[in-house]
Formats: structure tokens, C-alpha cells, sequence
């Protein structure tokens, strides 16, 4: 899951890196194929470690999650966009997703996250 994050999360920033079509196009298929991976095994770490009785409200929460946050999203980062330019902005979320991803996988390097708690 780590490593997904950490992929999506370079591939946004490099998009940001001025680039020729077919690079972008390239870098954006990478970025893609990383989102299909994360997301759902995000959510079944999550469920796999919830009990029985919480599961279906941590399925309901992502649910709302999933359909609002593109339309708040759009809405933000057609702000931000204006306000910084597209340039700017992918590298800056492209950073802020790199983040935890690399972080999960230096804590599983460190010993910090048993490799089993990271899946269970």
C-alpha cells in the first residue's frame, strides 16, 4: 500500500515537471494504474481491521467520502489552480501524497510497522 501511495504520489508531481505530451501522458497512465492499486487496498486494510460490528459503518463513511470528494475536489483545486497554477499545484499534491507513502514503507524498513500489521 505503501509503495502504491508513494508511486501515485511521484507520478502526480512529475506531471507537474514540464514535459512533452506523450511524457505527461505517459507519467499520467503510471499515476492511474497507482490509484486503481491504493484505493482498494486501502480500504480493505481498513476493513480487515475494523471488527465486525464497525465495518459497515467505515464502508458507509468511505462511500460518503468517495462521492463528495470529487466534487470538493474539483472545487478546490479549480481555485488553487487559478492561485498557483497547474505547474505548482501538481508537484505540491504530488508531495503531499508521496508523503505518507514513503513513510509507511521507511516504517516497515525500520521495524516501526511489523510487516503483518501492515497487512492484517
Amino acid at each position: 500500500m505503501g509503495l502504491s501511495c508513494l508511486g501515485e504520489g511521484v507520478c502526480t508531481a512529475l506531471l507537474g515537471l514540464p514535459t512533452a505530451a506523450w511524457g505527461a501522458l505517459a507519467v499520467w497512465g503510471c499515476a492511474a494504474f497507482a490509484d486503481v492499486v491504493y484505493n482498494p487496498t486501502a480500504v480493505a486494510a481498513l476493513v480487515s481491521a475494523a471488527g465486525d460490528e464497525v465495518r459497515g459503518r467505515i464502508m458507509s463513511l468511505w462511500s460518503a467520502v468517495a462521492t463528495t470528494s470529487l466534487a470538493l475536489s474539483a472545487f478546490t483545486t479549480g481555485a488553487l489552480i487559478e492561485t498557483l497554477g497547474h505547474r505548482v499545484l501538481l508537484v505540491l499534491l504530488g508531495t503531499l501524497m508521496a508523503a505518507p507513502g514513503a513513510a509507511w514503507l521507511l516504517a516497515l524498513r525500520t521495524g516501526a510497522l511489523s510487516r503483518q500489521t501492515a497487512t492484517e
